[in-house]
């Protein structure tokens, strides 16, 4: 018959031992002997029912008899070994029938630790239990702590492999940078040179190590680098301009600053961070860029001084021919034909000077930012052919060949008057510069995203050095007052500014000079379309 072990409240903690016997007395004399550790015991009256508590829990030690009906105790050893679970719990056989070596043999065969033939002396049986059972539980806190090793090696391991990570990824940050990058100690010997310095010095980093920082500066810097570097304040705003001597004996101009790492540390040392940048390409910029700007203004002061003189020039040569009339006519009787040639030549020439005045006030609106625009819904191509047909007169008078090609285009937001202005300075520029029997191309075409309006003629052309500067200002390839064309150097400038509040641009090519021009205005029919007449009106000041 089975007997039932029930387990004893807040004994899960305890070591487990099993006790099989097919004989109740026996298990109650084991229970006796065994009953003063503090151990949790099992009992069972048989293989089967000690296998079934070994599917369930773990044991210190097994005692097991040998003579049991059905499975004996060599038999269920086999089975008990049979399983991973319990291959190594120790087993102590108990006989009271068989002394034979044979048996011992078997028994010690299957891995039992103990063979006791009884009767038994129970104060060495619970020795023997105690010392398994310690054993057992030394081994269970071994591998618990083994468990708690392997877990702490893993994070450890896991640790390890994020930190060389940030490592190499530090590494790798600092030698794809072109910025310079040193870490000192407090006294200024170099602990790290990133690639940037190696490249710029030409010393690898290894050689660098220990020597000082501004034993690398130019030797009159030298002491101005020692200050900055020994000087305190605020972390990030410490920072100097010093001469670097670079690998090819060049010195490099470099812009430095210093970052006090107060809880960063190398081999227990605090460190500094100095970050710098080469600054010579910089510096050679802004010069060249200075000089240019130096260049342009003696070059725009020049064309001033010009400016005033032709101005002088242009607005005499009318106002002679207009106070040459008027005193003709107030001291001489003259027929009505003689009378209205006169008035003809003041009314031409004073329209002249109010197209000079008007040239120069549109200028001066330019420079202030007052020069303004009013759109409305204009059709260029009529605009075109407006223009054309004021100016044919003047093309005639020189033999020239006006050729237009002028397609259809989407109607836009633009000043009609001031596209009248833009087309009559373009034409009339080229009528000006193309000699006699030349020819002049007006183009007006168009795709999905601009119109382009171009004028080419085959006349004087323009010098490839002018041809950069000539939407400036007062540029005239001839600016003496005995120049064979007429003008105040400023239609272009003029032209190129309207263009721009039109949303467009302007380009001039010329392949030099007496091999013709063109002028091409791009204007891009989404921004004119896309807008309203209010939405493109300048800003009020």
């Amino acid at each position: 018959m089975m007997t039932q072990e029930r387990i004893p409240e807040g004994s899960t903690n305890r070591p487990r031992v099993l006790l099989v016997d097919d004989r109740p007395q026996n298990l109650t004399v084991l229970e006796q002997v065994l009953g003063d550790l503090d151990l949790t015991l099992f009992k069972a009256d048989g293989a089967e029912q000690a296998l079934r508590h070994l599917l369930h829990y773990d044991f210190a030690a097994i005692l097991l008899d040998v003579r049991m009906p059905g499975i004996d105790g060599f038999e269920a050893a086999r089975l008990i070994r049979s399983r991973d679970k319990s291959r190594h719990t120790p087993i102590i056989f108990l006989t009271g029938f068989s002394r034979g070596q044979s048996q011992i043999r078997q028994a010690y065969s299957l891995g039992a630790v103990d063979y006791i033939v009884k009767p038994f002396d129970p104060a060495i049986l619970k020795w023997k239990v105690s010392v398994l059972v310690d054993l057992h539980q030394k081994n269970a806190q071994l591998a618990e702590r083994s468990v708690l090793l392997e877990d702490v090696n893993s994070q450890l391991e896991k640790q390890q492999v994020d930190l060389q990570w940030e490592r190499n990824f530090i590494q790798s940050v600092l030698d794809t940078a072109s910025s310079l990058v040193i870490v000192t100690d407090t006294e200024g010997r170099i602990l790290k040179f990133n690639r940037a310095c190696e490249i710029l010095t030409g010393q690898p980093s290894v050689l660098a190590r220990g020597k000082i920082f501004w034993d690398f500066c130019a030797p009159e810097d030298a002491d101005e680098c020692k200050q900055f570097f020994q000087s305190s304040g605020s972390e990030g705003n410490l920072g100097c301009e010093i001469h670097w001597l670079s690998a090819t004996g060049t010195v490099r101009l470099t812009s430095w600053c210093k970052h006090n790492l107060v809880y960063f540390r190398d081999g227990g040392r605090e460190c500094m961070v100095l970050t710098g940048v080469d600054v010579t390409d910089r510096e050679r910029a802004e010069q060249e860029r200075a000089q240019l700007i130096q260049e342009r203004a003696a070059r725009l002061n020049h064309a001033k001084d010009q400016f005033l003189g032709l101005v002088s020039h242009e607005l005499r040569t009318p106002l002679t021919a207009i106070l040459g009339w008027v005193q003709i006519l107030r001291t001489r009787e003259l027929d009505s034909e003689r009378t209205n040639r006169a008035l003809e030549s003041i009314e031409r020439n004073a329209r002249l000077q109010e197209e000079i005045v008007s040239d120069i006030l549109d200028v001066s609106k330019i420079n202030t930012g007052q020069l303004s625009i009013e759109f409305e819904s204009i059709d260029l191509k009529r605009i075109v052919e407006e223009t054309l047909d004021t100016v044919h007169f003047l093309a005639e008078a020189k033999s020239l060949q006006l050729k237009s090609h002028l397609q259809p285009t989407p109607e836009f937001l633009g000043d009609r008057k001031r596209f009248r202005q833009i087309l009559s300075n373009l034409v009339g520029n080229a009528i000006k510069f193309t000699p006699e029997h030349g020819s002049i191309d007006i183009c007006l075409e168009h795709d999905d995203s601009e119109i382009q309006i171009r004028v080419r003629d085959n006349g004087k052309g323009i010098d490839k050095q002018l041809l950069p500067h000539i939407f400036e200002p007062f540029v005239q390839g001839d600016s003496t007052t005995t120049r064979r064309h007429g003008g105040l150097g400023i239609g272009l400038t003029i032209v190129q500014h309207l263009v721009h509040l039109h949303g467009g641009t302007i380009q001039a090519e010329s392949l030099g000079e007496g091999k013709g021009a063109v002028f091409t205005v791009y204007l891009p029919i989404s921004s004119v379309q896309a807008q309203s007449a209010k939405e493109l009106l300048p800003a009020k000041p």
